[in-house]
């Protein structure tokens, strides 16, 4: 059985703090080792990682020069690197080959802050701005939406062209009557997107169904009825050649570095199903609202377009990744974050050079690192079945992580992270490896791979059973039972968390269509492909505190009906909405103004709906904050979330049951 070493610091491994290792490489890993090649399979939950290329590092170092890089490979000089001043050459340990000492090594009086073990992720500042020109900005507005309606849209436009910096270059489009529906909101228009033109964040607005164009969705005709998930799912001409028409502007709008987001405001359908391989590709976002007048739409644009340190929009554009490990990493599937749609980002490359295999992609746009993470790579990792054709494999697997882009003030930055994994070099049981499993990280990889598998044509019962069979491996190999004896199962601390989550995912708007349009679904499944760990645990299984008068504090409670109760102020967080719910008691004390129990109820609603909009003052997309009262309209949003089909409890008996078959 293979014997697992705790590592030290803040390396990769065994024993780490897991959260510690993100804060400081902004990278997740589901398992900490390199598992032994034959014998990936036996881990049962999958071997990946997630990685935030602008999340924001305390104490991380900027290189104001080039990268010293492998002669070979074209791997970065790392902490793990093998320096020769005497020789004046270093050796990469990506790939074994020895380089000469060149650029800064020739002229350094002392060790590279890159070799430092400190120092493992290193931003580069690469050369001058390639001029004083901002990233321009173009938009296109649907101005075919009723007059009121376009009223909001305007006002909200300039508040946040407002917030731009006074010489970014903006180009507008305005578009109405390419087509005409008589219905609830007049005038359409033809298919947004007739072209990404030259700016390098375009960006649209509709206001409703496209009618006309490659881009159209429905006919102009009233009586017409936009797809269903149904319709989709049994196959809709007009829906795949949108799609295809969005996926060839996505392909080139990332070749070009572009990211088109999409404001969408409607209470009908705008097309965002045939548009996800285009915001996808790009590393766009999308925003949904009723109106265009709806908060959070203003907030989110201001947050993704806030300002960097130098003044300019702190977005990145002409993104490009490259991860480069020992070549016993076969492949690599891309799921989400960073470009890419179902699977293969754009212009996927994969390089050999001596001991290490490269991979490189295009990625669109980043959103800045003042949001909670918006734009996070997610990766799975193929080991090769044949150790990679190495006679004698070393101790450590090294993964090398790299993102170049542009800032809107012309920089070229480049971040660096190497990380080092003790290798498995014989056979082993996984329960004793579970250590060096992070739980969290597994339980988002599985919410990506829902997704990807979406994206590739999987009805959502085809994705229900794709999870519970992947749970029931996963549980098989991790727990232990007794075969036949459902209650001899025991939940491993380290993986216990993951059947709960997988429960919450099959009732999560990620994975259940029922009750949802395919623009609504889509949102969501965009969004799952961009968070990080923590935001999409938080978007799949929401946190639910109680609060009651003079108590002081609060509680956390079970996502369950008897949650809710008469005496109790409830938080609901669901990433998206923060749903702030007095219980009927308190609803009714509150309707007396002036008594004691009144003020004391109002002063308990305040203080939890100043905690509720602190809690998504830095989230994107800005979550919609709802107040509501026990058994009123609104309180569907809490009840949504607190009333399972199946109670979790029948859930983990099932699952039980088929462990130990």
């Amino acid at each position: 059985m293979a014997r697992l070493l705790r590592t030290r610091g803040g390396a990769p491994g065994p024993g780490v703090d897991f959260a510690a290792l993100e804060a400081a490489s902004g990278v997740r890993l589901s398992w900490h080792l390199w598992p032994h090649a034959a014998g990936a399979d036996a881990l049962g939950a999958p071997l990946g990682l997630l990685f935030s290329p602008m999340r924001a590092i305390d104490g991380l170092q900027t290189v104001r020069r080039e990268p010293v890089t492998c002669g070979s490979c074209g791997g970065v000089l790392n902490p793990f690197s093998q320096m020769d001043p005497h020789a004046r050459r270093w050796r990469c340990p990506l790939c074994g080959s020895w380089s000469p000492f060149d650029g800064h090594l020739l002229t350094a009086t002392a060790p590279p802050l890159e070799v430092s073990h400190e120092h493992a992720t290193v931003e580069y500042e690469i050369g001058p701005p390639r001029d004083d020109t901002p990233a321009p900005l173009l938009v296109a507005f649907d101005l075919s939406v009723r007059a009121e309606e376009r009223g909001h849209l305007l006002r909200t436009a300039q508040a946040w062209l407002d917030q731009l910096p006074a010489e970014t270059p903006i180009g507008v489009i305005t578009f109405a009557e390419a087509g005409h529906r008589k219905g609830t909101e007049g005038h359409r228009k033809g298919g947004m997107g007739g072209g990404v033109g030259g700016g390098a964040a375009p960006q649209g607005w509709p206001g409703g169904p496209s009618v006309g164009g490659a881009g159209a969705i429905v006919d102009s005709d009233a009586g017409s009825t936009v797809r269903s998930h149904k319709e989709l799912e049994a196959g809709s001409a007009r829906a795949t050649a949108a799609a295809e028409h969005y996926d060839a502007l996505g392909r080139a709008a990332a070749a070009r570095g572009h990211g088109v987001d999409v404001v969408a405001a409607s209470l009908e359908e705008v097309g965002l199903y045939e548009m996800k391989s285009l915001l996808g590709r790009t590393g766009g976002a999308a925003l949904q609202g009723e109106s265009f007048q709806d908060s959070h739409l203003l907030d989110s644009l201001r947050r993704l377009y806030a300002r960097a340190p130098d003044g300019s929009v702190g977005m990145g554009f002409g993104a490009q990744f490259e991860l480069t490990a020992g070549r016993d990493c076969e492949a690599i599937e891309h799921i989400g974050g960073g470009g890419g749609a179902a699977g293969e980002p754009e212009g996927l490359s994969v390089r050999e050079c001596g001991g290490a295999r490269s991979f490189a992609w295009e990625g669109g746009s980043l959103a800045p690192h003042t949001l909670s993470p918006h734009t996070c790579v997610g990766l799975t990792l193929t080991p090769a079945k044949k150790g990679g054709g190495a006679s004698v494999m070393p101790q450590h697997q090294l993964l090398q992580l790299s993102a170049r882009y542009s800032t809107a003030g012309g920089r070229r930055v480049r971040r660096v992270t190497t990380l080092r994994l003790p290798r498995l070099t014989q056979s082993y049981d996984a329960k004793s490896l579970l250590p060096a499993l992070d739980q969290q990280a597994v339980a988002a990889l599985l919410v990506r791979q829902a997704v990807a598998k979406a994206n590739s044509g999987a009805s959502a019962p085809e994705m229900l059973r794709w999870i519970d069979r992947l749970l029931i491996k996963t549980m098989k190999t991790l727990c232990a039972y007794s075969k036949g004896d459902p209650g001899s199962v025991a939940l491993p601390p380290a993986a216990g968390i993951v059947p709960g989550f997988v429960f919450h995912l099959r009732r999560s708007p990620v994975l259940r269509t029922s009750g949802a349009s395919p623009d609504r679904t889509t949102f969501f499944r965009l969004l799952a492909s961009t968070l990080d760990t923590f935001s999409s645990l938080l978007l799949v299984q929401p946190t639910l505190r109680g609060f009651r008068v003079g108590s002081g504090g609060s509680a956390p409670l079970p996502l369950e009906p008897t949650s809710v109760t008469p005496d109790r102020l409830l938080l609901l967080d669901s990433f998206t909405q923060l749903v702030v719910c007095k219980g009927g008691a308190l609803a009714l004390a509150a309707r007396s103004p002036g008594s004691p129990p009144a003020e004391e109820v109002q002063q308990l609603t305040d203080a939890v709906a100043a905690e509720a909009a602190a809690l998504g003052a830095a989230r994107f997309p800005a979550p919609l904050l709802i107040e509501c009262e026990q058994g009123s309209s609104k309180a569907r949003y809490l009840a949504q979330k607190v009333n399972p089909d199946v109670p979790l409890s029948a859930f983990l008996q099932g699952l039980y049951r088929a462990i130990v078959e």
